[in-house]
């Protein structure tokens, strides 16, 4: 037979992704001494045809590199081999782990390639690659004991059959959360109560391929049996639940999002009772975006009406976002403030709880916060 013809091209896809941002569950160890990022630089693609089939062949360069933040000095690069293609890295609690979702290299067929999660040693400097079909939706323990993710053997989204716990020092699968027959999209959140429950998010779809229609619900499995505890549905059906936890771990807020309609709601959760409440911001409304303050007495939430994620037009023409403080206590607004024209994107408080920060439109406002809601006054 004649040999195959080869066309080759090669990108290159840069990314520089500190670790701490790619997942808001995860944060930076105490010291802040050193951050690792993922560097992808190579992306190679070889196209061949052979006997009237179409073939790609990858190759990837991707590395984490860890960097000394004082002296920004390089101090280690770690590397699959072969080397992956490396989409997200998150770190564990405690900061000696580290897990990559990661593209494979090899010839595939209809310029397919499998996906791989990668379990690392950061200070051995070794890595594990997890069973096929565990996905990125992912979480930690809170001490780094445990991961428990999604799992997908087709690795096709919305075809989720079980959430698997393993053991990160053996990898030993410790239990199974199945999942109903049927299109689901699992997302594990939140171990809780010394590791013997797990909290998730499950997105139903009624109908194979259609991402437009779904019932989402929260989810408490026990973590030994893998049995459902109890399922808190969405507000309505076609609302996509996120979810932010207090920091002492006792309330959960699940943020409510569907475009246009049946928007601008948090649902206020507590953790013990399952006590869910409906904190709504008013018809239209877009509230992408919250944060606990530390004291777990207040939550910031960011809303804007949803047409103005539509339009493009210069930032002094926007209508000027909300910042809704709540009382988690009460599951009420306590106060609202009004800011700059903006489309916010993420709200952060400070460490003592006495400054509040919001970004959008390329700003950082930084709020007092130091009088309690509703007593706040000019400031």
């Amino acid at each position: 037979p004649s040999p195959p013809v080869r066309s080759s091209t090669a990108t290159s896809s840069p990314s520089c992704s500190n670790r701490f941002a790619l997942n808001s569950k995860t944060k930076p160890p105490p010291d802040c001494s050193a951050a690792k990022a993922v560097n992808g630089y190579n992306y190679f693609n070889e196209k061949i045809e052979r006997e009237g089939k179409t073939f790609y062949r990858f190759s990837f360069g991707d590395s984490i590199q860890e960097w000394n933040l004082n002296s920004g000095v390089l101090l280690r690069t770690l590397q699959h081999s072969p080397p992956r293609n490396i989409h997200e890295l998150q770190s564990s609690p405690d900061g000696k782990q580290l897990l990559t979702d990661d593209a494979v290299p090899g010839t595939y067929y209809k310029n397919n390639y499998p996906l791989a999660m990668t379990l690392w040693n950061a200070a051995a400097e070794t890595y594990r690659t997890l069973p096929h079909g565990i996905q990125n939706y992912s979480v930690f323990s809170p001490d780094s004991k445990y991961l428990a993710a999604a799992f997908t053997p087709d690795q096709q989204v919305g075809n989720c059959k079980a959430i698997k716990i393993f053991d990160c020092v053996s990898l030993k699968e410790t239990a199974t959360v199945t999942i109903p027959p049927g299109y689901f999209l699992a997302n594990p959140e939140m171990f809780l109560c010394d590791n013997s429950i797990l909290v998730g998010c499950l997105h139903y779809y009624p109908t194979k391929g259609d991402h437009l229609h779904f019932t989402s619900s929260i989810k408490f499995w026990d973590t030994t049996s893998g049995r459902e505890l109890t399922s808190i549905p969405a507000p309505a059906e076609d609302i996509w639940l996120t979810t932010v936890f207090s920091p002492d771990k006792k309330m959960i807020a699940a943020i409510c999002s569907n475009g246009a309609e049946n928007n601008g709601q948090t649902m206020i959760i507590d953790a013990g009772t399952h006590l869910a409440r409906i904190v709504d911001y008013g018809e239209g409304t877009y509230a992408p975006c919250v944060a606990f303050h530390p004291s777990g007495k207040w939550l910031a939430v960011g809303t804007t009406h949803y047409n103005e994620l539509l339009e493009e037009k210069p930032v002094e023409q926007r209508l000027q976002p909300r910042i809704q403080i709540v009382d988690v206590n009460k599951a009420e607004i306590a106060e609202t403030i009004i800011s700059p024209q903006a489309i916010m994107s993420s709200l952060a408080f400070s460490p003592d709880g006495k400054t509040l920060a919001t970004s959008g439109d390329g700003e950082v406002l930084l709020w007092d916060f130091d009088a309690s809601p509703g007593q706040a006054g000019s400031n």
